[in-house]
């Protein structure tokens, strides 16, 4: 009878396709804003050092060894 196209030209499933990217882009967009980002590793507070720091200032200072040092950055990376 309608052979099988319910009168759906390539035009209808083209928009139907282009819904669903639009539908996805948004969900994507309402994710990152409660988020807060895509893939945020850092979870410091702003000026807050992160360990590398403190451990070079600690170095700088004094209060560490070379082995101590090397240990830690190993670590750490």
């Amino acid at each position: 009878m309608w052979n099988g196209t319910h009168d759906m030209g390539w035009w209808m499933a083209l928009w139907m396709v282009l819904g669903g990217v639009v539908w996805v882009v948004l969900a994507a967009l309402l994710a990152s804003i409660i988020t807060g980002g895509w893939g945020r590793r850092d979870h410091r507070q702003p000026g807050q050092e992160s360990p590398l720091d403190v451990a070079r200032r600690r170095y700088a200072a004094g209060d560490l060894t070379t082995e101590e040092f090397e240990t830690i950055r190993r670590n750490l990376s």
